[in-house]
């Protein structure tokens, strides 16, 4: 009988064992020379989907990740009808016509060579739906169904993402003024572009790139898939309501960082070249600070209550601040916060603060000093940016006004013309608005040959500022 029993016992053990291999499989998980992307664990549990998984960068170049997608969500839900696939997407290539208020833009993070990211996701059940470019379908609002199967989709690119780009608006622009200019009516323009990214601290580890309905045709997909499951989804517009932490009546904060304060301000490399060694010790020694100063607690209270929906997120594990809150030595409440943006609370909501949540920095003093130093080699590296990107912006809008035919403007082709009196009307307001044109790109022309007459705008690597200068 003992027999019978280790045996069926075995037997269990390989099925659920095989199973878990099949359903953790990722889309080219044993390739060596490509990234990959693995599921490390899943679960549902109260109502929660729990999902983590590994992106590997396996090649011997940098690789870009997609991070977000829109500056209201960091990623797409939404479930294929036909294959009942439940998809979590966050990638930029992706054709769509659909209407935004705020023109999609993605965010990627550098991956080394040989480096790993390990992200998790927490959705609430039923999941509900989160569109950014598949538009919302004619099913009816708020009917739960089932989803069997769930797909997780990562963008992400090869190689220098900040100069690819560069490169592609070099080309963009190149002697095709038509082109040029619906190119500065998607993007806002060169230097627009630029400004986006101006708002990021770390320029040598994330960048912005605007949406292009695939005219950057570069973009790779990590995709991974899990089966045989049953997922609640509704498809729906309204978001759940979001119960931030209360902090009111707190009167001692205390943040434990995970693995350090090091790990978790100044994660890049680029950051640890600002440190001397003592002071990369220094912040890796340090894990926890206690605040009791009611004024800053009250600051941190209130900045929590700015998010008002929990649509959960995608966050990177690579280190975290765990928050508790007590009064009289008793623990009121506790939360987690990711990459200073994202809070997970107790009751398993997460959601994001877009703006970031600027309370964790001022109530760690210890990192004063360093912030300042850290801000300073960002405005220099803004600095080089914008110059490099304004050189670029004027040389080619100087090349493209000249270009033109300016001393022309009454030999258009009228040879397909007749005598439409609307189309004659078109035909005088075409010529008077390249008349004023013509006067523009005149004015225009002079005012840059007066501020350059004979200097061309090159301008060093920012680490040889110093001694160029000197």
């Amino acid at each position: 009988m003992y027999r019978k029993i280790i045996f069926i016992m075995a037997l269990s053990v390989f099925i659920f064992s095989k199973t878990q291999a099949q359903s953790l499989s990722a889309t080219g998980a044993n390739k060596t020379d490509v990234p990959t992307i693995k599921i490390t664990n899943w679960n549902i549990k109260n109502r929660i989907l729990n999902l983590s998984y590994e992106i590997s960068n396996n090649t011997k170049q940098d690789v870009w990740i997609c991070d977000r997608i829109h500056e209201s969500y960091n990623f797409e839900v939404y479930l294929e009808k036909e294959s009942q696939v439940l998809t979590i997407r966050k990638r930029l290539g992706v054709l769509s016509y659909s209407k935004w208020r705020a023109q999609p833009y993605g965010k990627y993070m550098r991956l080394c060579p040989r480096e790993k990211r390990i992200e998790s996701l927490l959705l609430a059940l039923p999941v509900n739906s989160i569109h950014v470019y598949k538009s919302i379908g004619s099913e009816k609002l708020n009917r739960v169904v089932n989803s069997k199967h769930l797909a997780v989709e990562i963008g992400y690119y090869v190689g220098d993402l900040p100069e690819i780009f560069f490169q592609m608006l070099k080309e963009t622009e190149k002697n095709d003024l038509d082109r040029m200019i619906l190119f500065n009516m998607w993007f806002g323009g060169v230097l627009g572009l630029n400004n986006r990214n101006e708002q990021l601290r770390h320029r040598d580890e994330e960048v912005f790139i605007p949406y292009t309905q695939q005219k950057i045709d570069d973009e790779k997909v990590l995709r991974t898939i899990i089966d045989d499951l049953s997922i609640p989804y509704k498809e729906t517009t309204r978001r759940p309501k979001y119960n931030p932490p209360n902090l009111t009546t707190c009167t001692r904060v205390e943040i434990q960082y995970e693995p350090s304060m090091l790990e978790y301000f100044y994660p890049y490399q680029s950051q640890h070249s600002l440190l001397s060694r003592e002071e990369i010790e220094n912040l890796r020694s340090e894990k926890t600070i206690v605040v009791k100063e009611s004024e800053m607690i009250n600051d941190f209270t209130n900045e929590l209550k700015q998010a008002k929906q929990g649509t959960g997120g995608i966050v990177s594990e690579k280190s975290k601040a765990n928050v508790f809150c007590y009064r009289d030595g008793r623990r009121l409440t506790s939360f987690i916060v990711y990459d200073n943006s994202s809070i997970e609370t107790r009751q398993k909501q997460r959601t994001e603060y877009f703006n970031g949540l600027a309370g964790i920095r001022i109530l760690t003093p210890q990192i004063q000093p360093f912030e300042l130093r850290m801000h300073c080699a960002a405005n220099l590296k803004n600095l080089w940016y914008r110059l490099r990107f304004y050189d670029r912006a004027e040389k080619r809008r100087v090349q493209s006004y000249s270009s033109i035919k300016l001393d022309e403007p009454n030999k258009l082709d009228k040879s397909n013309k007749h005598d439409d009196p609307v189309v004659s009307d078109m035909d005088q307001m075409e010529e008077e608005l390249f008349h004023e044109a013509q006067l523009f790109f005149e004015a225009e022309k002079k005012r840059l040959k007066d501020l350059y007459p004979k200097i061309k705008l090159i301008y060093p690597v920012p680490n040889q500022w110093c001694d160029s200068m000197e």
